[in-house]
């Protein structure tokens, strides 16, 4: 934790301004998660380990069997609780800039609740 690459800030640092960028880029894209049906929590770096970057996602659950159209009320999937998704981006020495812009891309590209147990690069 708190290490640093050469002749840069430390990843701490690095991790906090990516954060920052994302929460800025998911408030300028507001439209980006609506192809997951999820909406932005919030961004900053984890609370054990300040050295990631923490995307926090809300979405609601994808139908299960039994849940399409055809044999469901129109408000059961509306009125179904929110899902918590929490995205841990590691800290791999790329700029802040490179960082975020590459999970925004990822986050209008894939379904996030693909990435494998809330934990990714970006």
């Amino acid at each position: 934790m708190g290490g640093r690459v050469a002749g840069g800030a430390p990843a701490r640092e690095r991790a906090r301004r990516t954060a920052r960028i994302v929460a800025a880029g998911l408030r300028d894209r507001p439209d980006l998660l609506t192809r997951w049906d999820a909406e932005p929590g919030w961004a900053g770096t984890d609370f054990r380990d300040r050295d990631l970057t923490a995307v926090s996602l809300l979405y609601r659950p994808a139908p299960t069997a039994g849940q399409n159209g055809d044999d469901a009320p129109p408000t059961a999937l509306h009125d179904a609780p929110w899902q918590h998704y929490m995205w841990h981006i590691p800290e791999d020495g790329t700029p802040p800039e490179d960082r975020a812009a590459a999970v925004l891309h990822r986050l209008a590209t894939e379904d996030p609740r693909t990435y494998g147990g809330g934990t990714g690069r970006g």
